[in-house]
């Protein structure tokens, strides 16, 4: 009965790691493009946090389970500095507009933009760094 219980305890264990590590790895949802025009409109005191990515870019694909981790944390974070994530996909063509306006030429590239204004811009893959970015908004 014992073996059992254990046996079961184990199966509930690795199961939850493959679900987290499931959500944790998932593709990028992109953010509509009406959603990203119109949060950028509002010149909100808000932090808002752009992730630009390309679908085939390996450095984008590298840095996806870090991006969906602190996009979960910012979403259940209750504080209001936390601020807005979006993902803006550099293929689409309705996106041209704000790729434009902030001049990106590389993915991944971050922003963090406060008031209408670009406070922090990250381009790379640095773990350390898009923490700073995605969670604090101070990356250097």
């Amino acid at each position: 009965m014992t073996l059992i219980a254990g046996s079961v305890i184990v199966m509930g264990f690795l199961t939850g790691i493959l679900v987290r590590n499931r959500a944790e790895n998932k593709a990028y949802v992109e953010s509509s493009p009406i959603t990203i025009q119109r949060t950028l409109s509002r010149k909100t005191s808000r932090r808002i946090v752009l992730l630009f990515y390309r679908p085939g870019c390996r450095y984008c694909q590298q840095i996806k389970r870090q991006v969906n981790r602190n996009e979960a944390q910012v979403k259940s974070s209750r504080q209001k500095e936390t601020g807005v994530f979006l993902k803006v996909r550099t293929t689409n063509p309705a996106n041209t507009r704000v790729l434009d306006r902030y001049q990106v030429e590389s993915t991944p590239t971050f922003m963090v933009i406060k008031k209408g204004q670009v406070l922090k811009q990250y381009s790379g893959t640095n773990p350390a760094k898009i923490d700073q970015l995605m969670l604090r908004g101070d990356a250097k």
